[in-house]
């Protein structure tokens, strides 16, 4: 099962490269020396090939450009900057561009908060800091000031792990769930298993918005969502964008950085970052406009 869960994560670059050595091995099989051989591995590839396919088409390969801003929405930016890969100001330069009023950063380093309010107060975005500390690196959740609203700020599951619950005294606004899943291993994927179970029963409530980085795809979801938290992307045709690493186009990299909503939310557009790939991160920046219904 590790092993299968290590194919299904990388699901676009495997079935890109299931129909490239395909194709090799057809051309291949017209030597009659290697065609015993050649012939049941490229029958093998194609077949995954044919299974797979579909489902990231159907996932959905579109990133289209964000929805123009307006006073009623919610715009979200998710970034795993990776530390100090990225710094303060070009975080705040992407959230500028976008018009972002709430900004999630899953993995900063613990004295970078006030460098990064610095930064937002320069390109004339001042936000209200949500975080708890952690060992060595926390997440950090800013909320426009603009959008004034009272919160109860609490660690996820324990106060080492690198999450976090944003839930308002007023009910009739959405509880922002941030986090930054363990990274799954073949020797272990207990903590990472415990990290999506803890989304899902958040999910499970009414008016959740979690967003961050999963180190999951929608194959590790078992589907499109988590508990009642619908996949953004899904929803718009965007699933299958990559998000990880920067190193390969998106339709190569790995989707495992999400927004996923209840029903109270309609997405208007996701789009994953392709403009800071030169920034320093390995992960793809992704921002999603959600409305309510």
């Amino acid at each position: 099962m590790p092993v299968l869960a290590g194919l299904t994560g990388p699901r676009n670059a495997v079935t890109a490269g299931t129909v490239l050595v395909g194709v090799i091995g057809v051309a291949l099989a017209v030597v009659r020396r290697a065609r015993f051989v050649v012939v049941p591995i490229v029958v093998a590839l194609l077949v995954s090939a044919a299974i797979s396919t579909p489902i990231v088409m159907a996932r959905g390969l579109v990133n289209a450009e964000p929805a123009p801003a307006r006073p009623d929405q919610l715009r979200i930016l998710s970034w795993n900057t990776n530390g100090a890969l990225v710094t303060p100001s070009a975080i705040a330069s992407a959230a500028a561009t976008v018009h972002a009023n709430v900004v999630v950063l899953p993995d900063i380093s613990s004295g970078d908060q006030q460098g990064i309010l610095d930064a937002f107060a320069g390109y004339q975005l001042p936000m209200k800091p949500r975080s708890v500390p952690a060992s060595g690196a926390k997440v950090l959740v800013l909320i426009s000031s603009q959008l004034d609203r009272p919160d109860a700020v609490s660690a996820g599951m324990d106060m080492m792990s690198r999450s976090l619950v944003v839930r308002p005294t007023d009910s009739t606004l959405p509880t922002f769930v941030a986090i930054h899943a363990e990274k799954p291993t073949l020797s272990s994927t207990a903590s990472w298993n415990a990290d999506l179970a803890w989304v899902s029963d958040l999910c499970r409530s009414e008016n959740v918005i979690a967003i961050g980085d999963f180190n999951a795809t929608l194959d590790s979801f078992g589907g499109d969502r988590l508990g009642r938290c619908q996949d953004a992307a899904t929803s718009v045709d965007a699933g299958s964008v990559g998000t990880w690493p920067t190193a390969v186009p998106t339709w190569l990299a790995m989707p495992i950085d999400h927004v996923l909503v209840t029903p109270q939310w309609k997405v208007d557009s996701f789009t994953v970052l392709t403009d800071r790939d030169e920034s320093g991160a390995r992960h793809r920046p992704i921002f999603a406009v959600l409305s309510r219904r």
